[in-house]
């Protein structure tokens, strides 16, 4: 069973879709960032997952507060939480995600940032934690997605199409779809030696 956060954003569909295609059955909350913030022990109890998928991030305009609250802090609470359960049986799959932001800001997004360099801190942490007991954790940090986020940015004028296009080497904008067939690559229960990369 997987776990997909952020199920109302473009990524977190796809990853839906893609999950589902694969024959996994899929918790995906209608709550865009699922309430990560006051995540129980309990719920994994009641919903053995073996996928989790952090899709989830605060809204654009968000204050820095928040912006920790959902994307670092939230994300450390759901997964440390997951990976301890997953090492219980063994076996599990934590796929986050990060930003090209954590690396390459822009003018106004330290609190992204630096949420999302966090992510890229934690999901080596839990690779080297729970990774003897049968748990891969990656990490995923996209460049530009076609996806509501960035339209959203592209339409207030925070980033610039052309721009984005011309700083991808492939000349088009990564879709949810690319994205969610690199999380079922990771999330596959084959001998893949991946652990704890971005």
């Amino acid at each position: 069973m997987a776990l997909v956060t952020g199920a109302s954003g473009g990524i977190g569909q796809a990853v839906i879709s893609a999950l589902h295609d694969q024959g996994a059955d899929v918790l995906h909350p209608s709550r865009h960032y699922f309430d990560v913030t006051r995540f129980r022990h309990t719920w994994l109890l009641e919903h053995p997952i073996d996928i989790l998928v952090c899709c989830h991030a605060a809204p654009l305009g968000a204050n820095w507060q928040d912006v920790f609250k959902i994307d670092l802090l939230g994300t450390y609470d759901l997964a440390t939480l997951a990976a301890s359960h997953m090492a219980q049986r063994g076996f599990g799959r934590i796929i986050l995600f990060s930003s090209i932001r954590a690396w390459r800001p822009r003018p106004g997004q330290a609190a992204y940032a630096a949420a999302k360099a966090g992510v890229e801190g934690l999901t080596r942490a839990l690779a080297v934690e729970f990774g003897p007991r049968g748990v891969r954790t990656n990490c995923i940090a996209p460049g530009a997605v076609l996806a509501p986020r960035t339209e959203a940015n592209i339409a207030v004028g925070v980033v610039n199409r052309d721009e984005l296009v011309s700083d991808t080497p492939a000349g088009r904008l990564c879709t949810p779809e690319d994205m969610a067939r690199v999380v079922v690559w990771l999330c596959g229960e084959g001998r893949v030696m991946v652990n704890g990369q971005v």
